[in-house]
């Protein structure tokens, strides 16, 4: 019982610690912020691990806004943004590497996902069922703590300069989308986007070049 008491303390502090300030504060020494970038309060980080002290897991270059939402699953994973550039209410959710470059426009809804998540390998998911299960049930922990992601495909996703990207399209994993292209809202992107490209619909199709 004094085990259990201590646990369910040692949540409730952490859970406390967070919910009193900004996840960007509280992981301050895991990013690194340039110069006059604004973060809005409701910007969330959410690791699925615990990150190692002074490790930047997520770096934000000079003049950027920063709207969105942002999970690291691995320890292994990054994701880089570039200076002047803008961020919606969008997410993030990391493998491997998500690279935004500089001068950058991301509207709303927009998901960029690097990994599969879950390999296709029935097996493999149900094991990941079942070590969800054991990671929260009997150690209080979060899901993905227990997951064997060497199961997992992820692809590095990079977004060149002066990119627009409209609201609710989704960029799955392994994207190279080349600079001063423009991503119509709705789009499902699965495949590179060459520069000065204009692509819309699900799967994505290019409509123009931007000449």
């Amino acid at each position: 019982k004094i085990k259990l008491f201590k646990l369910f303390k040692s949540i409730f502090n952490v859970l406390k610690n967070l919910s009193s300030q900004n996840s960007w504060d509280y992981y301050s020494q895991n990013v690194e912020i340039g110069s006059n970038v604004l973060i809005d309060s409701g910007s969330k980080i959410i690791f699925c691990f615990k990150p190692e002290r002074g490790v930047k897991y997520i770096t934000v270059g000079s003049g950027s806004q920063i709207f969105g939402e942002f999970t690291l699953l691995t320890k292994t994973s990054r994701i880089q943004i570039g200076q002047n550039t803008q961020i919606g209410a969008s997410r993030f959710i990391c493998q491997e590497s998500i690279s935004i470059s500089d001068d950058v426009l991301i509207s709303w809804g927009i998901t960029f996902i690097d990994s599969d998540t879950h390999s296709p390998n029935i097996e493999d998911r149900v094991q990941d069922i079942a070590d969800w299960h054991t990671a929260s049930y009997e150690k209080g922990l979060n899901g993905f703590a227990a997951k064997d992601w060497s199961r997992v495909k992820a692809k590095p996703i990079s977004i060149g300069n002066r990119v627009w990207i409209g609201f609710n399209s989704i960029i799955l994993k392994g994207v190279d989308v080349g600079a001063n292209s423009v991503i119509g809202a709705g789009s499902v992107v699965r495949f590179n986007v060459d520069p000065d490209t204009t692509v819309i619909g699900n799967p994505a199709q290019v409509i123009s070049k931007n000449v």
